[in-house]
């Protein structure tokens, strides 16, 4: 008699199946400890193999159907964990698409792009199991909210009652964020960017690992749109379902130990700063005292400062003041291009909002929040701002002071207080105030930015387009010559920013004994000789904290641990030299403050003596020939020009009157 066949054909596993034997299979462990925690509510599991565990039963359906995809992989999670709200976090999903580029053919589909974070909300409740009691029966109706729109029932289906109770102590929360996020600055084609509204929510928000606005993240999610009823429009909204901080920063960047050897070998030339300021704008012939400055500010700063300022700041800031035509903003967008945060402003279009950060209310949730401005964005990069003299009003560039010194932006408006991160150095431009300096003035006299701004400097170099037949022919030559960076030895590009990043990464240098007594000696000696002088202006101690890391910069180019005495003597050589184009030597260097010498004060104090005497005469209401009277005096007794004595007699007469209240 014949056997019947045995049937060994074994029905297909639904994707539910397949994803619970992927977990059992490759993540027992984190499956564990998932079904122990009373914290963690996530399994994160790679995107790649849990795509092929799905494409090798059959299953090819996640580009189509992502978010039901996701859905199944979460009732999966939670029938083998025996928990109740566990999702699936994909991780090291592939980079898919730029960020720009996503528009209304996305909508439904999976994306993975990279992202600069532009605002952060702070962190809120979202219900994710609501409970509601009908008012008639005492019912109780579960909803579990799969949505950010809360949904609530209907009709009790006891009872057909239409009043019910929200149950407060029975609903279960998750935490959620809002995130507006942009392109990252090295991915902007033409400088162009488009802004997106995304949303974290469950374990991707992490309190103890926050994002701030200004970090640069990979993202993976659902492409969504949301209708606003207020405007009657849609807007796309990004479901991450995970989210990675990038690196993305000098003290990030991975230096192979290949790196290291060329770096060194770099390093032990020794023309070693020639070929670094040749590197810096290499299309630009000469300036080579500001190139060195720029060296030094690009290598300056480290990650041991905090944000607090409490180890004080380490970051170099250097101003540019020069005639037109000098070449100063293909300086400040070469500068920009060396460093992985790097953005290029100019001050004509710029405003304070711009640069530290604006009040925004959101489209979609109605709550305001702040957006980062440049500096904050520009987190241990750089930000190089062309034309500051041109920004709308004295009271923008005095906002730069608090990030020049304290390293943080705080903004404070519509019921709002952030503190972000700006440990940013800061590559500035202007023009001297009459468009080119005049040889009738000085060239103090013609700076137009705040005293406050201006000290907060640590290198100012004021450049004048002066004929010099030598130099032009020079100039010329360059100019006309078709290859403009094959005249000069460089260091690549790529080479720069590792030997960069390198040098910050590692080398975090102290002051010798020798290199201390030499920066001390100097300071002192030099206050003390203007001491001694009547028409001395001395440094302060701010000139010697520019000073000092000045030096500590130097040590890390040479990849040094300490500073030594010849680092701390060619400190002082590179801060002389910028004060030298300003027509200021050490003993003088305190008219960058606005300080006044033994000989002004005299003058000044005369010039006072003058308008209480006329004051005491006439009180408030001098008539205007005795103010021609005073203004003459003034003149006469201390030297001032017409504009000098007349600002003299104003200021006074403003300090009496207050002095009178």
């Amino acid at each position: 008699m014949q056997e019947e066949p045995v049937a060994t054909d074994k029905p297909p596993l639904s994707p539910k199946q397949v994803i619970k034997y992927h977990i059992k299979a490759h993540y027992p462990q984190e499956a564990k400890k998932l079904k122990n925690s009373d914290n963690k509510n996530s399994l994160r599991i790679d995107y790649k193999n849990f795509i092929a565990t799905l494409e090798g039963e059959g299953y090819k359906f996640f580009d189509i159907k992502p978010k039901e995809t996701i859905r199944t992989a979460n009732q999966a999670v939670n029938e083998c964990c025996r928990k109740e709200y566990a999702t699936v976090i994909l991780e090291d999903v592939p980079y898919n698409e730029y960020l720009r580029l996503i528009d209304s053919k996305h909508i439904g589909k999976f994306v993975s792009t990279n992202a600069m974070v532009k605002s952060v909300s702070p962190i809120q409740a979202r219900p994710l199991k609501t409970v509601f009691e009908c008012m008639g029966c005492r019912r109780q109706h579960t909803i579990i909210q799969e949505t950010n729109i809360q949904a609530e029932p209907v009709l009790c289906t006891d009872c057909g009652g239409k009043s019910f109770q929200y149950m407060a102590e029975e609903t279960v929360f998750i935490n959620k964020q809002h995130l507006k996020l942009e392109e990252p600055l090295e991915l902007r084609k033409d400088g162009t960017t488009r802004e997106f509204n995304a949303l974290i929510e469950g374990d991707v928000v992490d309190p103890n690992n926050k994002i701030t606005p200004g970090e640069v993240v990979h993202i993976a999610g659902i492409v969504n749109n949301i209708y606003n009823e207020k405007n009657k429009e849609f807007y796309f909204l990004i479901e991450l379902n995970n989210i990675t901080k990038l690196d993305k920063t000098f003290q990030d960047i991975k230096v192979t130990d290949e790196d290291k050897d060329t770096i060194q070998e770099l390093v032990d030339k020794p023309n070693l700063m020639e070929l670094l300021k040749n590197t810096v704008a290499p299309t630009i012939h000469g300036h080579d005292e500001i190139k060195e400055g720029l060296v030094i500010q690009l290598f300056s700063g480290s990650s041991g400062n905090t944000a607090t300022g409490i180890h004080g700041r380490t970051v170099i800031h250097l101003l540019m003041i020069g005639d037109p035509g000098i070449a100063k903003s293909v300086i400040l967008k070469s500068v920009s291009r060396l460093s992985p945060k790097g953005i290029y402003i100019n001050g004509a279009a710029a405003s304070r909002a711009g640069l530290m950060g604006a009040a925004v209310k959101d489209e979609l949730t109605g709550r305001w929040t702040i957006e980062a401005g440049a500096i904050p964005l520009a987190d241990q990069g750089i930000v190089c701002i062309d034309e500051l003299d041109k920004m709308p009003n004295q009271k923008d560039i005095l906002a730069l002071n608090e990030p020049m010194e304290q390293q943080t932006v705080t903004e404070t408006k519509a019921g709002l207080n952030v503190t972000m991160n700006a440990r940013t150095p800061i590559l500035a431009a202007a023009n001297p105030k009459f468009g080119r300096f005049r040889r009738n003035k000085g060239i103090m006299e013609q700076i137009t930015i705040p005293d406050t701004t201006f000290s907060r400097f640590d290198l100012t170099y004021a450049v004048e387009d002066l004929t010099n037949y030598d130099e032009d022919v020079k100039l010329a030559d360059h100019l006309l010559t078709e290859d403009l960076e094959n005249d000069k030895e460089v260091v690549e590009q790529e080479l720069m920013t590792k030997y960069i990043a390198y040098a910050k990464q590692e080398f975090k240098p102290k002051l010798t004994t020798e290199a201390k007594q030499i920066l001390s000696e100097f300071y002192a000696s030099t206050r003390k000789k203007a001491a001694e002088d009547d028409e001395s202006k001395p440094i302060t101690p701010r000139d010697l904290g520019a000073l000092k890391r000045i030096a500590l910069t130097i040590a890390r180019i040479h990849l040094r641990d300490y500073v030594t005495a010849e680092d701390a003597t060619e400190a002082i050589r590179i801060y002389s030299d910028s004060l030298k184009t300003l027509g200021l030597t050490p003993e003088t260097a305190g008219e960058l403050i606005g300080d006044m010498s033994k000989k002004e004060l005299k003058k000044l104090a005369q010039a006072e003596a003058i308008v209480n005497g006329y004051y005491l005469d006439y009180g408030d209401f001098i008539p205007k020939d005795a103010v021609n009277d005073i203004i003459g005096d003034i003149k006469v007794s201390c030297g001032y020009d017409e504009t000098k004595a007349k600002q003299v007699y104003q200021d006074t007469m403003i300090n009496i009157q207050n002095q009178q209240e």
